[in-house]
């Protein structure tokens, strides 16, 4: 039986990392864990029961209940961030950039896009900041890209802000909240839906408790959703540990 699951779990990985690298030409970052994880089941499915001292295979299952534990918690806090809709009346938002497709919007970027066009037709006194710098395979900033998305679809030019410096999520907050004016202190981040957690906890870090922040989570692909959730945890993790995230 659990030489069945272990192939089963292989198949499914290596499915799922052809089927997304044939529909993104293999370049999403992270990629190969998922090919990674195939060969790992695949030899788990092939080997037989490993003759291990009895306190290595102790430690082995300690080992691997911790990280178990840390992945689910992480993801948890990540899930949480999903659903995250920003009230009505923000003095600012902050439109977190992602890659362009050609001269437009990626099919990511578009999405936090239109949360963000949604929400400033909702409230017509509240500014935004595109953010995010080019790229060495784009023809423009993603601010430059998507201040002419909004604009071409009725917003005012005087509302919006570029940030075009960034290659980071914690540079397009930093330099985002350079932007702000001094009355603007309730803002709104859209990004992602997965990556509004640690988008909030690098804001929260960055200006400590002189602004009030609220997420808005964007619609996202959802068959490129496990993939970024697993590269989520992985990105969370890194963050915490170089000091850049506030987790509550």
């Amino acid at each position: 039986m659990k030489r069945a699951i272990s192939f089963l779990l292989a198949a499914l990985c290596f499915i799922y990392y052809l089927w997304i690298g044939l529909n993104n030409d293999f370049g999403l970052s992270l990629l190969p864990v998922w090919l990674v994880l195939a060969l790992l089941f695949l030899v788990l499915g092939l080997a037989g029961p490993l003759r291990l001292p009895k306190r290595l295979r102790r430690w082995l299952r300690a080992g691997l209940a911790v990280l178990l534990a840390l992945f689910l918690t992480v993801e948890g806090f990540i899930l949480s961030g999903m659903t995250r809709r920003c009230e009505d009346g923000l003095d600012c938002l902050i439109v977190l950039g992602a890659a362009l497709q050609g001269d437009g919007p990626s099919v990511s970027l578009e999405g936090r896009l239109e949360a963000a066009l949604d929400y400033l037709e909702r409230n017509p006194e509240t500014a935004v900041i595109v953010s995010g710098g080019q790229g060495v395979s784009e023809v423009m900033s993603e601010a430059r890209c998507m201040a002419n998305w909004l604009t071409e679809r009725g917003v005012d030019p005087a509302r919006i802000r570029m940030e075009e410096q960034s290659t980071s999520t914690a540079e397009n907050l930093r330099y985002s909240l350079a932007l702000l004016g001094e009355s603007e202190r309730r803002i709104g981040v859209i990004t992602s839906n997965f990556h509004v957690f640690r988008a909030l906890g690098i804001a929260r870090r960055l200006a400590g408790d002189n602004l009030e922040f609220s997420g808005l989570a964007a619609d996202f692909p959802p068959r490129l959703l496990p993939h970024y959730l697993m590269r989520e945890f992985c990105s969370v993790c890194a963050d915490t540990l170089r000091g850049n995230l506030r987790w509550l």
